[in-house]
């Protein structure tokens, strides 16, 4: 391995961050640790600016100190902080001419719970404060935190507010007297100023006065901000009155109780009930802790004003079974209210309880760790019976909430204490060496595995001296050093970290050396220069060092026997130049390697020769390709001895580098004339094995005895950190890398079976993940060395694919055979059917026995078999094309069908298909012939027909077309009707369009229509037509066809009729009404002749006078009908 090979994989195992830049500050290196570093893979990170890696709060500071650096040999430190404030992030940086390299260790920078339920709940009581609220961080004047008053005041959503600085909520000149001012608050003052103009989202400005003090927000140093809106001072007097009790319960409870350590704060908790109860004007507060064995609340803490009796003496617990009545909606709205108890029935529950506390009125409030009840806080009023307010609540539920986070953080920091100790035992457990030196030489701490290496023990080290006398000890390129501390005390001198040092360790009672890989790295104290310790980690790397000792012995073995070998051996470079030839080469061609060496063989051998022994050397060198071929070389004839021919099994193949790219090529030749058969099985060996390393893709993992891991390959380190999100590391043990219990257990099972019966185990497993689940082949073997069990390998194969496969092949393969259409898979070489599903036998009537291996031409009609064979060559020959083709089938029974089929070309399990997707297209065909025929049968009836007849477009009223019958009626060329509109011929509709509408909506609407119009012809002359409708469709396209009949006669001769009919009718109502008064007359004064009496008033001349007058009358009437019936006989002239 040559020494930037080590170098590098040394800084691949650093568990610090590695990372050089470039002068534009661009990253060039990153090493794996940027994982867990910077949260970023170092594949990556390559490439990106490295202020985009840094948080956004802290880029500004970085990029400063950075791009001020100069690029001349220098060490520099600084540090960040990580997004969460969870740790923080040390640089320590080194500058060169060419750009920086840094080293970035992460350090955690103070514990921080992470947000439950109730740090909600308690922000919650923030946001029902009446006022705004903001904190922000002391460094920076970030916003940490808003209450929802105040992000309605700036019209923002709350997470663009902690994107926002104070420079960016107030006006210049108020921003700067308010950063002024927060300069100066100290820990323990508070501030007031204003009042100040904050800017609103719509560039309102809202005048608020601001009461600052100093806190801490999630363990960072903030400036807290009260502001009161000064718009209404009214209400503003009346907020901040509310304010100060507010801010004293802030103050006394959020503020100073929430920092304090959590043993304090176990003692602390009746100080805080006290508070709150004096806040909340109670006379009792306590707190019941639940103990679960018991199912009993115990009184943990009480807190009584002066002259109550506490009775804490007396009652020790409550049992849980007492709050049954109330306990499913105290859970349920974390509070429940019980007042004037003294009206209580005596068969309440509590009634005995509240009067043995002589409690009048009392708040309840359930302690929370998600949905597990650990206890209860109380708060009482025994003196006085009034309810609890809204504002005396506030205080209560603030100490509930701070009693369950205290509760939950000591639970946490214990959890915490016991992962110091598993890390501890990490730590003494590790199989690599670890010591820390500070800079005075004294050791601070060594693991055992180091002392092991070493063969000290700790009081041996404990003052810097890290070498047993006795030893020899030398660096890897041989010279003597006198101990470990060279190392350590070269790293604390120069401040860089020393990776990888070599190192030999030779003991007087050994011949063995031992090797050993030593790491130093430097650790600085923020803003300081000198290194105040180092790390070193100490790893037995004698089994690599004598296998790559062995490794050179092996390549110079390799060449002595490349060298002896019986086969010619040559290497040629791409140009086909010989690079190398063996003895053996020498001797069978008779030419020897001066002469050859860098020489083509057509320089110096005969080019038709030279070309029999090349033909192949292009497939090698630029395909790839590895040939076999069997070569013959006649000897020339010498000393009178005839030339013969020797065979040759000829062996070519490209030789690679390390990336795979061919830069050569290598023959073998071997006499096969006696060890042919030999020669091929032993190649045939080599060529399989070749084939199974690199065809390798399993995940591969080894054990020691104790489970903890020696070695992963990449593939299952990756695999396991996809699925559980854990890494894998050397000397971890792998079953608490498990997540799962129930997979844990498993895999302990299976472990230890192999270590009891020292036998393989195989099986096939499932394992579900958060991603998927894996389906896998597994191989454990023992590894026993000289009959003692050393640890376990496992081989894992991912059949996932495999049995997914298999699940959609048989899918497809039902698909196929259920499809309704017929499918034919056809070979391309010989275009034969090779499958066919079951539709596709029963309309071609085969059997597969019969219709397997059958030509495709056996199925297509005589006259369709060029066009079929014309679609699969092009499909065949393009590849990616796609054929729609119309055919006719022939049937067994040499019936044929029409169908239509879709031709692919695809590719399965190495060989060419085609693909034929047949649809039966018969009734189809049978319906276009009769469409077809029945559009021919309406265009002669619609040429042909006497009758005129226009196709109208319903929609806009166009002439689509005109038969010639309407040509002539109208009087315009069928061209020129065809730029008509309706409304050019219908007189109707233009006289009353809303006839039109009418007439349109009932055509399509009911599908018919029949109307009498008038329309006009083009000499202008208006005609009566009666127009038959109806609803058509022609290409898709929605018609009206019209046939008209011209009523023109008809309709007048109807008028002439209906006109005389009226005059008949006057002539009838004549004779019966007028000629009968006249006729009266007549007949009345006849009678008064014939009974003419004497004395009567009228004489004989005056009644013949009456009768001539009447008479006249009545010839005056007549004469009227004669001239009406004459006029009535006219119409019809």
């Amino acid at each position: 391995m040559s020494e930037d090979s080590i170098h590098k994989h040394i800084l691949a195992e650093l568990p610090v961050c590695i990372l050089t830049l470039d002068k534009d500050f661009l990253v060039t290196y990153s090493n794996p640790s940027s994982r867990s570093v910077l949260g970023i893979e170092s594949g990556e990170a390559i490439g990106k600016l490295f202020f985009d890696l840094i948080p956004e709060f802290e880029k500004i500071k970085i990029e400063f100190l950075y791009r001020n650096l100069s690029f001349v040999l220098a060490k520099h430190t600084n540090f960040h902080y990580s997004a969460d404030f969870n740790y923080k992030i040390n640089h320590t940086i080194f500058t060169n001419e060419q750009g920086i390299s840094v080293i970035l260790e992460k350090e955690r920078y103070k514990y921080t719970p992470s947000k439950d339920e109730s740090e909600n709940k308690f922000k919650h009581l923030l946001d029902g404060l009446p006022g705004g609220i903001l904190v922000v961080d002391r460094q920076y004047l970030k916003a940490a935190f808003s209450n929802r008053v105040f992000q309605q005041w700036l019209g923002v959503a709350e997470e663009e507010i902690l994107r926002m600085t104070i420079s960016e909520l107030f006006e210049k000149q108020d921003r700067d007297l308010l950063s002024k001012e927060l300069s100066k608050i100290a820990a323990v003052q508070r501030r007031k100023i204003g009042p100040l103009n904050l800017l609103a989202e719509d560039s309102t400005k809202i005048p608020v006065e601001i009461t600052m003090v100093e806190t801490e927000w999630n363990h960072r140093p903030c400036h807290c901000l009260f502001l009161t809106d000064y718009r209404n001072q009214a209400e503003s007097d009346r907020i901040q009155a509310e304010y100060q009790k507010y801010e004293q319960i802030f103050n006394e409870l959020a503020i100073n109780f929430i920092n304090i350590p959590t043993d304090q704060l176990m003692d602390s908790i009746e100080e805080a009930l006290g508070i709150a109860g004096r806040l909340s004007n109670s006379d009792r507060a306590y707190t019941l802790i639940l103990e679960k064995e018991s199912n009993n609340l115990l009184l943990q803490f009480t807190w009584v004003e002066e002259g109550i009796p506490s009775f804490k003496e007396e009652i020790k617990f409550i049992p849980l079974d007492l709050l049954r009545p109330i306990q499913d909606e105290l859970l349920k709205n974390k509070f429940i209210s019980l007042t004037h108890t003294k009206e209580f029935p005596d068969n309440h529950p509590f009634k005995n309880l509240l009067t043995l506390f002589k409690i009048q009125d009392m708040v309840m409030v359930p302690i929370m760790d998600n949905q597990n009840l650990l206890g209860i806080t109380g708060f009482a009023k025994v003196s006085k019976d009034i309810p609890y307010t809204e504002s005396e609540l506030i205080p209560i539920q603030i100490v509930s909430e701070i009693i369950s986070n205290t509760l939950v953080k000591k639970a946490t920091e214990t959890l915490l204490k016991e992962s110091e100790e598993e890390n501890r035992k990490v730590f003494q457990n590790l199989s690599t060496g670890i010591i820390y030196q500070d800079r005075t030489g004294k050791i601070i701490k060594a693991n055992p595995s180091s002392l092991h290496l070493l063969g000290l023990s700790f009081e041996e080290i404990q003052h810097g001296v890290i070498q047993n006398p006795s030893w020899q000890a030398f660096s890897v390129n041989g010279e003597k050093i006198n101990s470990l501390q060279q190392v350590s005390q070269r790293c604390f001198d120069t401040g860089l970290p020393i990776v990888k040092e070599i190192i030999t360790i030779t003991r007087p009672y050994s011949t063995r050396p031992i090797w050993l890989s030593v790491d130093a790295i430097p650790e600085f104290l923020p803003d300081q220069v000198q290194a105040h310790r180092v790390f070193i980690s100490l790893n037995d790397i004698t089994e690599r060092i004598e296998a790559e000792s062995n490794l050179e012995k092996n390549i110079k073995l390799l060449e002595a026997i490349v060298e002896n070998s019986h086969s010619a051996i040559f290497v040629k470079d791409t140009d086909s130049r010989y690079i190398m030839v063996n003895r053996r080469w020498e001797i069978v061609t008779g030419f020897s390697r001066e002469e050859v060496i860098g020489r083509k063989l057509e320089e110096y051998l005969d080019p038709k020769l030279a070309e029999k022994y090349t033909r192949n050397d292009e497939d090698i060198l630029i395909h790839g390709k590895t040939t076999f071929t069997e070569e013959s070389l006649e000897q020339a004839e010498t000393n009178g001895i005839k030339s013969q021919i020797q065979y040759f099994l000829s062996i070519k193949f490209p030789y690679r580098n390390g990336k795979g790219e061919i830069i050569g090529m290598c023959g073998i030749a071997t006499d096969i004339t006696a060890v042919k058969e030999a020669s091929l099985m032993v190649e045939e060996r080599e060529a399989n094995l070749n084939g199974i390393l690199e065809s390798v893709s399993e995940n591969i993992w080894s054990v020691d005895k104790d489970l903890n891991i020696l070695f992963t390959n990449q593939l299952f380190f990756n695999e396991f950190f996809r699925s559980y999100g854990v890494e894998l590391l050397k000397g971890q043990n792998i079953l608490t890398s498990i997540p799962v219990p129930s997979e844990r257990k498993k895999w302990e099972k299976r472990y230890h079976e192999v270590m009891a019966s020292r036998k393989t185990l195989q099986f096939n497993d499932v394992i579900p993940t958060p991603q998927k689940t894996y389906y896998l082949e597994v191989v454990m073997y023992p590894i026993v060395i000289n009959d003692q069990l050393e640890g376990i390998s496992v081989f894992s194969k991912d059949i996932t694919e495999k049995i997914a496969l298999e699940e959609s092949s048989a899918l497809y393969s039902s698909l196929f055979e259920s499809a309704t259409n017929e499918i034919y898979l056809i070979s391309t070489d010989t275009k034969t059917i090779q499958k066919a599903n079951k539709a596709a036998l029963l309309n071609t009537g085969y059997s597969w026995e019969e219709i397997q291996n059958f030509s495709i031409d056996h199925l297509i009609n005589t006259e369709d078999q060029q066009n079929i064979s014309t679609a699969l060559n092009k499909v065949i020959e393009e590849k990616n094309a796609t054929e729609f083709i119309e055919f006719n089938i022939l049937r067994k029974d040499r019936t044929t069908y029409a169908a239509e089929a879709l031709i692919q070309h695809f590719h399965y399990e190495g060989k060419d298909f085609i693909s034929a997707f047949v649809t039966d297209i018969s009734e189809r065909k049978k319906t276009q012939l009769a469409l077809r025929e029945s559009e021919l049968r309406f265009s002669q009836i619609f040429k042909e027909n006497v009758t005129p007849m226009l196709l109208i477009d319903p929609h806009t009223g166009n002439v689509e077309d005109a038969n010639p019958s309407a040509s002539t009626y109208y009087g315009y060329d069928i061209d020129t009707f065809k730029t008509k509109n309706l409304l050019d011929v219908n007189y109707t509709f233009v006289q009353s369009p809303e006839e039109m509408m009418e007439a349109t909506k009932q055509v399509i609407g009911t599908g018919k229509g029949k109307f009498l119009f008038n329309h006009k012809l083009k000499s202008g002359e208006i005609r009566s037509v009666e127009v038959f409708c109806s609803k058509i469709t022609i290409n898709n396209k929605e018609l009206v066809h019209e046939i008209i009949q011209d009523v023109t006669d008809r309709t007048n001769y109807f008028n002439a009729l209906v006109k005389q009919n009226e005059a008949l009718k006057e002539i009838a109502w004549i004779q019966s009404h007028i000629v009968r008064a006249p006729l009266a007359k007549i007949m009345g004064l006849v009678q008064l002749l014939q009974e003419e009496k004497e004395g009567d008033d009228y004489s004989f001349e005056f009644i013949l006078q009456a009768i001539l007058n009447a008479s006249k009358e009545l010839d005056k009437v007549i004469l009227d009908i004669s001239e009406k019936s004459n006029d009535a006989k006219h119409l019809f002239e």
